[in-house]
């Protein structure tokens, strides 16, 4: 196995991507995978760097998330120093084929290209992304809500319960008194969590309901993500994370990367000013509607003591 030193402890919490709960692993690095070992020492995933996929890097405090291709359910989430460790193993095993030429003008061509990339990626597309949001026209929205929406077998999925539709739609008339979003769902799916499409769809896991220990912590969660929608987040993130290749493909009628959309939904980090963004205005929602912000701070405080996450 490999050893980095400076590093005090390789660490992650494991998703296995069929319940709700993570796992807190140890980490070995080796020559041609990573695999994770839980408390008992027991290897509980074995991951080929080819395999390997980057769902979401480091930053700004935010931690890394990796995925294993092809079903890419399972989530790897690592801190700055460990992400920093895997990457370099991924460098070594995930390189592009090298083209040796003898013209140094080649090479500052390439180079070149590659600085511009780089820019395009962490400069670029982040400064543009909310602009671009903001410009999608509403039928496009419509259309990325549809292939989310079809990735997560919404309609099948979704939970038709008379009466605990009503309470849903209660709630949310008493949240959204400017009709902010177009409607929220609840579907089977263990894990409690919740997200917001374009267009101003939430959906809703109903492994929340069970994880809630009161009704205002279910409150606080559809605030929260009604937060995101009235920030247009779920727009700005997909423009960010995928690029021109997102509004080329609705140009031209149709979406490339249909299971794509729904994971990076499913998995993108928002950073911490737009969550921010969101909680300041969930309290003021709450606020209004006479709900206790309490139940939004319990269940976010408690999913991060769970998580060890920021």
């Amino acid at each position: 196995l490999t050893h980095y030193e400076g590093i005090r402890s390789v660490q992650g919490r494991y998703y296995d991507g069929r319940h709700a709960n993570s796992h807190a692993v140890t980490l070995q690095l080796g020559e041609d995978a990573v695999q994770g070992l839980d408390a008992e020492g027991q290897i509980v995933f074995h991951w080929p760097y080819r395999d390997i996929k980057i769902v979401e890097p480091a930053r700004d405090g935010v931690h890394a998330v990796l995925t294993r291709r092809p079903e890419e359910s399972e989530r790897l989430h690592l801190d700055q120093a460990t992400y920093a460790a895997v990457k370099t193993e991924l460098a070594h095993h995930q390189t592009l084929p090298i083209f040796v030429s003898s013209s140094w003008k080649m090479l500052g061509v390439f180079a070149l290209v590659a600085a511009a990339s780089l820019a395009m990626a962490f400069i670029v597309l982040p400064l543009l992304a909310r602009p671009v949001a903001l410009m999608i026209p509403s039928t496009w929205k419509e259309s990325l809500a549809t292939e989310v929406m079809d990735f997560f077998d919404v309609e099948e999925r979704r939970c038709r319960n008379a009466e605990g539709e009503a309470a849903l739609m209660k709630l949310v008339d008493r949240l959204d008194a400017h009709y902010v979003i177009a409607d929220a769902v609840v579907i089977q799916h263990a894990m409690p969590n919740a997200f917001a499409a374009p267009a101003g769809h939430i959906v809703l896991f109903s492994g929340l309901f069970k994880d809630a220990k009161h009704p205002d912590e279910i409150a606080g969660v559809l605030a929260h993500e009604i937060g995101h929608v009235e920030r247009h987040h779920p727009e700005e993130g997909l423009v960010q994370y995928m690029g021109l290749s997102l509004i080329t493909s609705l140009m031209l009628g149709g979406l490339e990367h249909t299971a794509e959309l729904g994971r990076v939904l499913m998995h993108f980090s928002y950073t911490r000013e737009k969550e921010a963004e969101a909680d300041a205005l969930a309290q003021k929602r709450l606020n209004a509607a006479g709900i206790s912000v309490k139940g939004l701070r319990d269940f976010f405080t408690r999913m991060q003591e769970r998580d060890g996450e920021e």
